[in-house]
């Protein structure tokens, strides 16, 4: 059991199974004056069309340089390849940069990100074969007879729980990221905007507004009201959060983990992990995570 919930502590409950990525080039020609017949030469010319030979006519380049053609090229999503060269000075080596451009679109990491799809562990194939459910058996409404769970219900119990410990850990370490930021907060204005061999602020600092890293707001909060807010008392109470959740988390991962409770119960009734689930609602100081670090405005 400690290995599962070990798994869950380290990796979470979810697992990122396929990514949707692309890839394309674009190209946009400008002419000075619209030529059909020009326009036509010029998409034979790219596309390889002409087989007598597998170079430019020099008779097109010489018609496609009075025309100051110009052609803009874009590409989204395509891998470095060190072999590739995309600059291009004529139609030729153009046509050459477009096939490097298509080589660069085959390796399985390229393209730009579309869509993620993100499914529990359980579901993972080499995850059930390697983490076997055993047959587990739930308490009845009558309390008096136990029956067995069905394997999809014991899945979504082990996933539930997973999500649950890998939630506990992200409030324990959101809750003591807060306590260290306070303090740094308070230590910055002590070295900054506090008067020489004094407890005051500077005159000129101690009225300016904050810039509020949140909302971009300017006219919210002053250096002295989030200094106000910053004193002994409200930064040891971010860390009396932190302790908080950590000393409730252990009595729960205990009991969560003893036998098979990690999927045949959910978290909500076992012993201690209720007031644990009560505790992760902790939102620390607003002021802190709206203006620490503080920037004064202008």
């Amino acid at each position: 059991m400690e290995r599962r919930a070990g798994f869950f502590h380290a990796c979470g409950p979810y697992y990122a199974r396929g990514i949707t990525r692309t890839a394309h080039p674009g190209l946009r020609d400008q002419e000075t004056a619209r030529d059909v017949e020009f326009e036509a030469s010029l998409e034979r010319e790219l596309r390889g069309a002409a087989k007598s030979s597998t170079t430019v006519s020099g008779k097109f380049a010489s018609e496609a340089s009075s025309k100051r053609l110009v052609i803009n090229a874009r590409g989204w999503g395509l891998s470095k390849d060190e072999d590739a060269s995309l600059v291009s000075t004529d139609i030729e080596s153009f046509r050459s940069a477009v096939a490097e451009a298509f080589l660069s679109m085959q390796t399985p990491q390229t393209g730009r990100i579309q869509s993620v799809e993100v499914v529990p562990w359980v579901e993972n194939l080499e995850f059930q074969s390697r983490v076997p459910l055993e047959t587990g058996s739930a308490e009845a409404s009558d309390g008096n007879t136990s029956i067995d769970l069905p394997l999809y219900q014991e899945k979504e119990l082990l996933t539930q729980n997973g999500e649950f410990l890998a939630e506990a850990e992200r409030a324990g370490r959101n809750h003591i990221n807060n306590y260290y930021k306070a303090k740094l907060c308070r230590d910055t204005i002590d070295q900054t905007w506090m008067e020489a061999e004094s407890t005051t602020l500077m005159p000129d600092a101690a009225d300016s507004y904050l810039l509020n890293n949140r909302t971009g707001d300017t006219d919210q909060r002053t250096l002295s009201q989030l200094y106000t807010t910053l004193d002994d008392g409200n930064i040891e109470a971010l860390r009396d959060q932190y302790t908080d959740v950590r000393n409730k988390a252990a009595p729960c991962v205990n009991n969560l983990t003893a036998d098979t409770n990690m999927w045949t119960q959910l978290y909500d009734d076992v012993d201690g992990c209720g007031d644990l689930a009560v505790s992760l609602a902790g939102v620390g100081s607003q002021d802190v995570d709206d203006y620490c670090v503080p920037t004064l405005v202008e």
